[in-house]
């Protein structure tokens, strides 16, 4: 009986220790904000990292990613680290501050804005084919990196809606490596 007491005493001390270690896998968002400011840490591991990051690798960094991320993509940084925050702000297809973030943004830009075609391709990794009304009039853009990020949106993201589209733009497009990528999806 006693060995069975002691047995019960030490599981119980191993699985209580074992929770308590899970339990700081993420930190809370007040122990997060006493430490450093999320959004400094957002522009730092945005501009360092040459890939973009999982949700789960954001959420490590911010209590409050989609906040940040909106912060950067919006704010006055250099255009590499705003279209990496919008290339993340896709994977917050759900949130609703993301989603308008990204759709003020593909309204609001001039024809020779450099962001333009980061924007096009994640508005459309967040809408799929209820998207591709809004992002077909860039499909005759007279910029060429403009015209491709549309292609890639539509063949990635765009379901059939996108499908047709691509099968019409076969017909128009002139320049000769969009109209192979366009092609390669339409096959």
């Amino acid at each position: 009986m006693k060995f069975l007491k002691t047995v019960i005493i030490a599981l119980a001390l191993v699985f209580g220790a074992a929770s308590t270690a899970t339990a700081e896998y993420l930190p809370n968002a007040k122990s997060q904000a006493e430490q450093v400011d999320s959004l400094d840490l957002m522009v730092k591991y945005l501009g360092e990292e040459s890939y973009i990051p999982s949700r789960l690798e954001l959420r490590q960094i911010s209590p409050d990613p989609v906040a940040d991320l909106v912060e950067i993509a919006s704010g006055r940084y250099k255009t590499q680290l705003r279209n990496r925050a919008v290339q993340s702000l896709a994977l917050y297809r759900s949130d609703e501050r993301a989603v308008q973030t990204v759709e003020a943004m593909l309204e609001k830009f001039k024809p020779g804005d450099a962001l333009l075609p980061g924007v096009i391709v994640a508005y459309a990794q967040m809408t799929g084919e209820e998207g591709v009304e809004k992002i077909e009039k860039f499909a005759d853009h007279k910029r060429q990196d403009v015209r491709m990020a549309t292609v890639v949106a539509l063949g990635r993201f765009g379901g059939m809606s996108g499908y047709e589209l691509l099968g019409q733009l076969a017909e128009t497009e002139e320049h000769p490596v969009i109209k192979q990528r366009i092609e390669n999806y339409v096959r």
